[in-house]
C-alpha cells in the first residue's frame, strides 16, 4: 500500500505523463527531515492564529505570552526528540 502511494498521487494531479512514477518511492530518509519543518510551520500558524484570536477578543498580553511560550517550548521539544 506505501508504494502505490505515490503512484495514485502522481496519476491524481496528472503528473503521470511527465515523471517516471517508479522513482517516487517514500525515503525514510526524507520524510524525516520534513517532520521538523511541519512543526516549525504549525508552531507558526499557531503563533499567528493566537495573536489574532487576542486582537479580536482583547485577551490578556500575560496570557498570550504565555500560551505564545507554551507554543515555542513545545515545538522545540518535538523538533529536539527528532
Amino acid at each position: 500500500m506505501r508504494s502505490a502511494l505515490p503512484l495514485l498521487l502522481l496519476a491524481a494531479c496528472g503528473l503521470g505523463r511527465w515523471l517516471d512514477p517508479a522513482s517516487f518511492t517514500p525515503e525514510l530518509g526524507t520524510l524525516h527531515l520534513l517532520t521538523p519543518l511541519l512543526l516549525l510551520a504549525g508552531t507558526g500558524f499557531a503563533w499567528r492564529l493566537l495573536g489574532r484570536l487576542g486582537r479580536q477578543y482583547a485577551l490578556n498580553r500575560i496570557g498570550l505570552a504565555g500560551h505564545r511560550l507554551l507554543l515555542v517550548l513545545t515545538g522545540l521539544g518535538l523538533v529536539m526528540t527528532l
